[in-house]
């Protein structure tokens, strides 16, 4: 895994987080805590990502589809483009 400059500032809104309520054991710890979250939200995400394909499969075997002609032309309509 790659390390950004947005999981630098994740980390350290992370740090400033945790030391507002006292002292880090390390910042090794800090960073395995960090880190810990981070594969724990990761995993939120792909089981709310699973569930609304699984959702999105239901709604196509249920027929509650558009063609996506007709759904650009509701939006046209909605804009007052058509």
């Amino acid at each position: 895994m790659s390390f950004t400059s947005d999981d630098l500032h994740d980390f350290q809104q992370f740090a400033a987080a945790k030391l507002s309520c006292g002292p880090a054991d390390s910042l090794v710890k800090l960073a395995g805590e960090w880190e810990a979250a981070q594969k724990r939200r990761e995993a939120v995400e792909a089981d709310e990502t699973l569930a609304d394909i699984r959702a999105s499969h239901a709604d196509i075997n249920a027929g509650r589809v558009l063609p996506l002609s007709d759904a650009f032309g509701q939006v046209r309509e909605q804009l007052g483009l058509k």
